[in-house]
């Protein structure tokens, strides 16, 4: 019998009808998916989790749908359900229409998700895997929340949606052949660590090209791997990590990319210009010296020959 048979069976009968006559109320669904050990076990023996976090999705961007305006209404009525019940809608289908879900004019054609998603079968991972691999395999539909501002505080939750399967050797063995080692693989890296909490994995492994918007996944050997590409003045970090600063903000209080100098030090790209004039000064008036100090000398050396 499966775990969603057996739950049905100890809620009886009754209480399945009044579930199936409440689908405008995600309550009924958190009922069984709200159970963090709520899962089945597949035919390959590997176990399918059925749960979703009910305190993430109220703190996500979707919070105010239903479930069922994803879910397959048909579907979900019956028990266990039906093969469509796991994901009947694609992003696409409700961020590129003229109306929203919710029935109002959709706020989030600026949000460029048909540009997203040509972007995103242009990537290894839609030419590797193909349909298999959708906007789900990376983002959690019952937990999505749109970072507005990439910024040091946010690295490490964006990098942990890589890390999720590159990060985990057996989950990326299951995914791939390939064997993965990211210390092995980022063993050029000059104090990587140091490289990982400041830099996304985007930033470095995602095409530059128009409309640049870190969908595109690179393979391995496409990446970024020249360091002035970050370390010089028009770094690149500045038209994808901090893209959205405000331009004022790149040059405030004599800073070159003073959007970079609040979060990190980056050699070479996060100059200030005063510190550079008086750098030059000081270097300037030490040759000076020199100059001076030297031509004094040979001048008492002339005069002392005569």
């Amino acid at each position: 019998m499966s775990g969603i048979a057996f739950v049905l069976l100890l809620l009886g009968s009754a209480q399945a009808d009044t579930i199936l006559s409440r689908g405008s109320s995600n309550e009924w669904c958190w009922r069984c998916h709200g159970m963090a050990t709520f899962s089945v076990l597949r035919a390959d023996g590997t176990i399918r989790t059925l749960s979703a976090d009910s305190t993430a999705f109220l703190t996500s961007n979707h919070r105010r749908l239903r479930c069922v305006t994803c879910h397959s209404w048909e579907d979900v009525q019956v028990f266990p359900h039906g093969k469509n019940a796991h994901m009947a809608q694609t992003c696409t289908d409700c961020h590129t229409a003229a109306t929203h879900p919710l029935n109002r004019t959709d706020p989030l054609q600026a949000m460029h998700f048909q540009e997203i998603t040509d972007e995103f079968r242009k990537s290894v991972h839609y030419k590797t895997e193909g349909a298999s691999f959708s906007c789900f395999s990376c983002h959690d539909p019952h937990r999505f929340r749109k970072s507005e501002n990439p910024s040091l505080q946010t690295i490490g939750t964006q990098n942990g949606v890589c890390l999720g399967c590159h990060g985990d050797a057996a989950r990326f063995a299951t995914l791939s052949e390939r064997r993965i080692d990211l210390s092995a693989t980022h063993a050029w890296l000059p104090r990587r660590e140091l490289h990982w909490e400041h830099v996304r994995c985007l930033d470095c492994h995602t095409s530059y090209a128009p409309p640049n918007l870190s969908h595109n996944i690179l393979p391995a050997d496409s990446a970024v791997h020249a360091c002035e590409q970050c370390h010089r003045q028009n770094s690149i970090l500045l038209d994808k990590l901090y893209r959205y600063r405000h331009v004022e903000e790149r040059t405030r209080n004599g800073f070159v990319n003073a959007a970079l100098v609040n979060d990190s030090y980056v050699i070479g790209s996060t100059r200030n210009r005063y510190l550079d004039l008086l750098g030059a000064v000081l270097v300037g008036g030490a040759c000076v010296g020199v100059a001076v100090h030297g031509f004094g000398r040979w001048q008492s050396a002339r005069k002392k020959r005569k």
